[in-house]
């Protein structure tokens, strides 16, 4: 009778400790956790390293490229594949360039501060991708288009673009920012003279 009432003393003794063990986080749960955090915390640490690699790798590969970069005065142009969009940076677009290789670009600086004229004689489409470190309430009253490039650069990325018709005449445009300047499209040029601009970068 004796061993009996030990046995189930000890028992009672074992139920209660797991019982308090799990309530209040004791060893070996607080461990498990913690060991669980700090695998979360690398695997988050590891996926931006490998995010922030493949970036710096891309805008080294600008550099490589065009060590000089590039002129500082804006510029229209027929766009190409991995046409650059800014005059003084060698960034490219990564998707969907086949939306746009039958549009022209106009290349302004990538940290432009003023507005930007044209002078159109034919009525043009404007397509501006944005980022989304930027301030984009200019866009408010354009068009979302239905696809996206990704033209990465180093405090930047720009993939949504929004687009809007112009009339023959002048057109003034925001550069975009606060971050960076916006890349400008156009659509609907045949060639060079349909357009002119009216700002130079000094």
């Amino acid at each position: 009778m004796k061993k009996i009432l030990i046995i189930s003393l000890l028992f009672l003794i074992m139920y209660i400790l797991g019982v308090l063990t799990v309530h209040y986080n004791f060893f070996p749960y607080n461990q498990k956790d913690l060991i669980k955090r700090k695998l979360k915390i690398k695997e988050y640490s590891e996926a931006n390293i490998s995010e922030s690699k493949t970036r710096n790798n891309i805008i080294q590969k600008y550099y490589l490229e065009d060590p000089f970069l590039l002129s500082f005065k804006p510029e229209i142009k027929k766009y190409k594949s991995k046409q650059t969009f800014w005059s003084d940076r060698a960034y490219y677009n990564h998707k969907n360039d086949d939306k746009i290789l039958k549009f022209y670009i106009l290349s302004i600086p990538r940290h432009l501060g003023e507005n930007i004229s044209l002078n159109t004689f034919v009525d043009i489409e404007i397509y501006r991708p944005t980022c989304v470190r930027n301030d984009n309430s200019i866009y408010s009253e354009w068009e979302e288009v239905d696809f996206e490039l990704l033209i990465i650069g180093k405090s930047c990325i720009h993939r949504k673009v929004f687009k809007k018709k112009f009339k023959i005449g002048k057109i003034d445009l925001a550069p975009g920012g606060i971050i960076s300047s916006d890349p400008i499209l156009i659509k609907n040029l045949k060639d060079l003279n349909q357009i002119k601009i009216e700002y130079e970068n000094r």
